[in-house]
């Protein structure tokens, strides 16, 4: 899945909960886009996607 899909997820699914995207090609701009959008966020694994620096991630 591509951070272009990711970002339509999350933008149409704002009451998300749960999120799974492990082992996708992602970067902090994703993962930045996702703590803006989701705020009733509880489960984010990101296992695998190393391209996502810590700092994005605190």
């Amino acid at each position: 899945i591509t951070e272009h899909s990711i970002c339509g997820i999350i933008h149409s699914s704002p009451k998300l909960r749960h999120l799974d995207i492990s082992f996708c090609e992602i970067t902090d701009m994703a993962i930045k886009e996702v703590a803006r959008s989701c705020l009733n966020l509880k489960y984010n694994n990101l296992r695998g996607c190393f391209r996502i620096s810590k700092e994005a991630i605190d």
